[in-house]
């Protein structure tokens, strides 16, 4: 789509929008563009200016919108979904859009996008941030040594499960020298076998069949939750906090006894409640961002749902705070 770069550049609009950008601009109006519109002029401005591009829109609906048009049009855009705060202890939590987000992030990382696209309310929430993201990313290649145990542990501590058999992401087997993985950056499961303590073959498998498909150059893993820890330093670090001369409610000292047994015992929960004491900031995907081109669509639409997001958040906390869960 070339094409639709070269026609804007000769359109008057258009090269004063994208001159007052490259000019240092920090806030330009454009109104009247539908949808696709918006899709189009971002677009073209990442070949004008030679910057990525973020676009705002107002809700999921919107923003899958935008992100559909982009890719018809051949852009290298990425997606950010929103996801809600697990504040409470809930049976069943699925990793779906966290798994989502974490891919994205490692495309952020990588800098493997043209344009960023997302709902204004993924914008704001909390993820885990950049640093700890991208020393977390674990790569493993034929010929690296592989200790299984601390591999494992590894792997707990970023969020997968062990199980018999791989049967989706954020699962991993051991059987011997074979260690099977599907992790939340790549597109199916990949099989270790080992020879000794060193990675012999790295290869493909087929979920249903669980037979090798092809060759593996590399397995990149990355965490299936945003907020994650090594167990045994979250444990010290309740302890610490339910032993401090800080006045806790009992309903937050009982919650933490539950946790820190739980811990003990080898049983995971969800982390969301203890992001602020794990990673001690509150980092967004915008921490991952330099020198782009923001696009706000719908702007009188986006503040009326950032607002009702962020009362649903307070709601949410409040809740939590009241049960003792934070």
């Amino acid at each position: 789509m070339e094409f639709l770069k070269s026609a804007l550049s000769g359109d008057p609009q258009f090269s004063r929008l994208s001159g007052l950008l490259q000019g240092g601009k920090k806030g330009v109006a454009a109104v009247g563009l539908s949808r696709v519109h918006t899709a189009v002029v971002a677009f073209a401005l990442t070949g004008k200016t030679k910057r990525k591009c973020v676009v705002l829109a107002p809700d999921e609906p919107s923003a899958n919108e935008v992100y559909e048009d982009l890719l018809s049009l051949g852009a290298k855009v990425v997606y950010f979904p929103s996801r809600d705060l697990c504040l409470n202890d809930t049976a069943g939590i699925s990793r779906e859009y966290e798994i989502k987000r974490i891919n994205t992030l490692s495309r952020l990382l990588d800098g493997a996008f043209d344009v960023l696209v997302l709902p204004v309310s993924a914008a704001v929430s909390r993820t885990v941030p950049k640093g700890v993201l991208k020393e977390n990313i674990l790569t493993v290649k034929s010929g690296d040594l592989v200790d299984i145990t601390t591999f494992c542990k590894n792997l707990n501590n970023l969020g997968y499960k062990r199980s018999e058999t791989v049967d989706g992401i954020g699962m991993y087997s051991v059987r011997g020298g074979i260690i099977d993985v599907f992790s939340s950056l790549e597109n199916a499961p990949v099989r270790l076998e080992l020879w000794g303590d060193e990675v012999d073959t790295l290869s493909f498998f087929d979920l249903t069949t669980q037979r090798r498909t092809e060759d593996a150059e590399m397995l990149k893993i990355g965490p299936v939750c945003e907020v994650f820890c090594d167990d045994d330093i979250l444990k010290e670090s309740l302890m610490d906090l339910r032993d401090s001369k800080k006045r806790i409610s009992p309903a937050l000292r009982e919650n933490l006894n539950r946790d820190i047994d739980a811990l003990k015992g080898g049983v995971s929960f969800n982390l969301d409640r203890y992001a602020p004491l794990i990673y001690g900031e509150i980092t967004t995907v915008l921490d991952y961002l330099e020198n782009c081109i923001f696009v706000l669509s719908e702007s009188a639409t986006a503040e009326e749902r950032l607002n009702s997001f962020h009362i649903i958040e307070n709601e949410d906390i409040k809740k939590a705070l009241e049960t003792g869960f934070v």
